[in-house]
């Protein structure tokens, strides 16, 4: 029992610290939107990315290990990707793939509930809500964090001003304080 609720415990932990909870039921769960087309596009880019670019920037956004190349076919786009995250990063998720994160948590969190229940009523440390909303913030922060990432790491212009701005905004502060990091890089392009 004893192993069983550290196992549990370290479950939890891993979900809280913004990593993706593999499901263990065989109940499908929605798989997060891309970016919605009016986030693809801001008014200093004037128009539209092409397809291929706005799947490329999902895939990065929100890869899990990120050890499959997304970076790397991210920098590949170049300047076209510049709109694209530049959009990411001031708004975050679009509003679809915000709906289907929440889904997923919530029966991420349903799972965990019954594993526990069937594990002699084991106690669950948070409820529902909390839980949903911790996930939830961290996925938008990591997202927005990664965006701003991305656009350093094209090294175009106005990246670095496209970051300050951020700074500035509701973004959380552990991702202000990687984003002033990448900022404020010894050797970075933009010094």
């Amino acid at each position: 029992m004893k192993t069983t609720g550290a196992w549990l415990a370290c479950l939890l932990l891993l979900g809280v610290a913004g990593c993706r909870e593999e499901s263990r039921s065989d109940a499908p769960v929605p798989p997060p939107e891309p970016v919605a087309r009016e986030q693809a596009r801001t008014p200093s880019a004037g128009r539209e990315a092409p397809p291929d670019a706005r799947r490329v920037l999902v895939a990065w956004l929100e890869c899990g290990e990120c050890r499959d190349g997304e970076f790397e076919a991210l920098r590949k786009l170049g300047p076209e990707a510049f709109p694209l995250l530049e959009g990411a990063l001031e708004a975050g998720p679009a509003p679809a793939a915000l709906a289907a994160r929440r889904l997923q948590l919530e029966h991420s969190y349903r799972s965990l509930r019954e594993y526990a229940g069937a594990r002699g009523g084991m106690k669950m440390d948070l409820d529902e809500g909390p839980y949903v909303a911790t996930q939830l913030g961290s996925y938008v922060a990591l997202y927005r964090l990664r965006a701003g990432q991305g656009l350093l790491a094209l090294e175009a212009p106005g990246a670095p001003d496209a970051v300050e701005r951020a700074l500035g905004s509701d973004l959380r502060d552990d991702a202000k304080r990687a984003l002033r990091a990448a900022l404020e890089a010894p050797g970075a392009p933009w010094r």
